[in-house]
């Protein structure tokens, strides 16, 4: 499989874990009254923003062994800014959110894409 198709199945793949875990997490975790729109279009706009970040900007500065640590954790911390800011949910929240959902799809990924 070539790198291009690779990664678009692998956004495509976070996209399909993340979302649903964002929209679990705020509609019936949080019991929030956000819309379930506005969840999916901030779930894929976080992602958009996010991931080329971790497939093309973190290897370049860091071994592959360094760079999947600190980029998810760069990764948990941009969204869960992004989350907060775009959702109004409480801050602790959104990193929660953020940690739970980008282990499951880094975690499924690693079981499933490989």
């Amino acid at each position: 499989m070539s790198f291009q198709n690779y990664f678009l199945l692998s956004f495509l793949f976070t996209v399909l874990v993340e979302v649903p875990i964002l929209l679990i997490g705020i509609k019936l975790v949080l019991k929030n009254q956000t819309s379930y729109g506005k969840i999916i279009f901030w779930g894929l706009v976080v992602n958009f923003f996010s991931f080329p970040y971790l497939w093309f900007v973190f290897p370049l500065f860091f071994n592959v062994y360094i760079h999947i640590y600190l980029a998810e954790i760069f990764v948990i911390i941009i969204e869960a800014i992004l989350l907060y800011k775009a959702l109004n949910l409480k801050a602790k929240n959104t990193i929660i959110l953020s940690v739970v959902a980008n282990t499951a799809s880094y975690l499924l990924g690693m079981i499933i894409l490989k």
